[in-house]
């Protein structure tokens, strides 16, 4: 459910004529000879009126196609402060994603496989929504009940688009920044019962349904939650209350926050640290972080072999878990460590005059960076193998695989996904899509696919990546930001990049491999569940793997 008002529109309308009214009269306000000569915040609240009206009239494609214009004309124009373009920008975003509502949903009465295909409305909204944050976060601007709003419609577009991990997470934000915000408690619990649908683990839908229930009912608290979506939830609720005893809906679960013993201090620090920043491989960890989520629990389903004899699936996704899970440590190791390593001691360096950091410690960030990134092309790479027969019949040979391109019948052009996708109908793997779109493949021949990422740091991820793996950079602890004349050395000679960025960066790239891996496992239950239900005639001879051993101590 969206929450798309900002104008306090709804405050004033006591009928459709009266949205008709300020439509009109906005409409007049754009097209007056003044408008041009209008300060630019009388112009933005004007573009936000037209969308908000055109919202409420429920039939505004010109409008919405009127805002954007504006809207692209003011940004072309420049000399907007932070503030104003962070306003212009989630307006641009509340009408892209009106637009496509509004008219492509419409039309094809909510058809999701049409979201295949690439729709630059709603592709167009989440870029807008990032800025407006991004611009947001960087100058400290006090809007709160805007960036709520922002952070709920995301959300909703990723659901839509099948990344419930990713909508779960900028819900969580919404309501770290007001607990008590009631569209952000409503469509996390909406979330969250969708979540558990796809989760193959019956007692993990069970806790699933439970939180889902819980966050419905706290939304209704929310005096200033509409009618139409307390209405919404009010039922939701309802029907997940008729499925479970009250006494479990209402039990503390206080067993899951004495789950694990730990092997000390540091380990105990260290499972805290994942837990808090939802990084183990564990649905349950995007709900809490508790005791009970400290593991990286999830594995593959049992599979058919297609009459191979070794378990090759199993020894991939043992890969990608290990090193994720190393690429997790390192990082943490890196970031936290307050002393100098050892290792250190002895090692040699040039002072160079420019503020250049080098340590052991560094070294682990800048390492886990590259790790973590490298997974999603393995991740592309597990898919291919998955899906080997239909690769084969389009002569797609292993070495043109990447993440980024993995999608498409034309890798150049990036358009026209494999119909196998399309047919798979696993809205998991249509998350992964969608993750790809935010990722940037370095392809020379097409500069325009940077413009082509939803997100807006795509570029600077990229560029980070390869300047990690073949070139020179330079990590420096405060962001200093140093002008070298051109005779001092070579343009573009080295990446400068501040210490706190690089482990911002780092810790961002962990995050959407998380979710990619969980992503990948939950698509290939879902994807055997089908081709059991399809074959269960045909019977084959199990193969029984067991655990690999570590010292892990319950």
């Amino acid at each position: 459910m969206e929450n798309n008002s900002s104008e306090s529109i709804h405050k004033v309308i006591s009928s459709l004529k009266d949205v008709k009214k300020i439509y009109d009269d906005t409409l007049l306000n754009i097209s007056s000879q003044n408008y041009i000569t209008m300060p630019n915040n009388n112009k933005i609240k004007n573009i936000g009126k037209l969308i908000d009206s055109s919202y409420y009239l429920k039939d505004g494609e010109d409008g919405f196609k009127k805002a954007i214009e504006l809207g692209k004309e003011l940004l072309s124009d420049g000399n907007l402060s932070s503030k104003q373009l962070f306003l212009l920008y989630y307006y641009m975003g509340n009408a892209e994603s009106d637009l496509f509502n509004f008219t492509l949903l419409k039309l094809t009465k909510g058809n999701k496989d049409m979201l295949w295909e690439k729709h630059e409305e709603l592709e167009n909204s989440i870029i807008y929504y990032r800025k407006a944050l991004n611009i947001s976060n960087s100058n400290h601007i006090n809007e709160d009940i805007i960036k709520c709003q922002i952070l709920v419609n995301l959300a909703n577009i990723f659901n839509t688009t099948g990344r419930t991990i990713e909508a779960i997470d900028y819900l969580n934000q919404a309501l770290q920044i007001n607990p008590n915000f009631g569209m952000a408690l409503g469509n996390l619990g909406v979330d969250l019962l969708y979540y558990s649908e796809i989760l193959h683990d019956s007692g993990h839908k069970n806790v699933f349904n439970k939180y889902g229930y819980i966050n419905l009912i706290n939304s209704l608290n929310d005096m200033s939650l509409d009618t139409e979506s307390r209405e919404a939830f009010n039922k939701i609720a309802s029907n997940v209350k008729n499925m479970y005893l009250e006494n479990y809906l209402r039990d503390k679960d206080t067993h899951m926050d004495k789950f694990y013993d730990y092997d000390g201090d540091y380990d105990k620090k260290y499972r805290k640290w994942v837990s808090k920043n939802t990084l183990y491989l564990n649905p349950l960890n995007d709900l809490f972080a508790r005791s009970i989520v400290e593991n990286d629990v999830i594995t593959l389903p049992p599979m058919s072999t297609r009459n191979y004899t070794k378990p090759y699936f199993h020894g991939l996704f043992n890969q990608i878990k290990q090193e994720f899970a190393t690429a997790r440590y390192l990082y943490y190791e890196g970031v936290s460590s307050e002393n100098t390593h050892f290792s250190d001691y002895g090692v040699k360096l040039t002072d160079t005059f420019d503020y250049t950091l080098y340590s052991y410690n560094i070294e682990r960030v800048k390492i886990a960076y590259r790790m973590a990134y490298s997974i999603l092309d393995k991740i592309a790479y597990f898919l291919y193998l998955y899906y080997y027969d239909e690769f084969l019949e389009n002569n797609v040979k292993n070495r043109s695989i990447d993440f980024r391109t993995l999608w498409y019948t034309n890798n150049k052009k990036k358009k026209d996904v494999r119909s196998f996708f399309k047919l798979s109908l696993n809205r998991c793997i249509y998350a992964l899509y969608w993750v790809s779109k935010d990722i940037y493949n370095m392809n020379l021949k097409n500069p325009e696919d940077y413009s082509s990422c939803l997100e807006p740091d795509a570029k600077k991820l990229n560029e980070l990546r390869n300047a990690l793996e073949h070139r020179y950079i330079r990590i420096n602890e405060y962001g200093i930001d140093i002008k070298r004349k051109p005779e001092e050395e070579p343009p573009n000679i080295a990446k400068d990049i501040s210490r706190e960025e690089l482990e911002a960066k780092t810790l961002k790239i962990l995050k959407i491999v998380r979710a990619s891996i969980m992503y990948l496992n939950l698509a290939v239950h879902i994807e055997e569940g089908k081709r059991f239900d399809n074959e269960k005639e045909n019977i084959e001879l199990p193969m029984y793997l067991s655990d690999v051993e570590d010292s892990w101590k319950k």
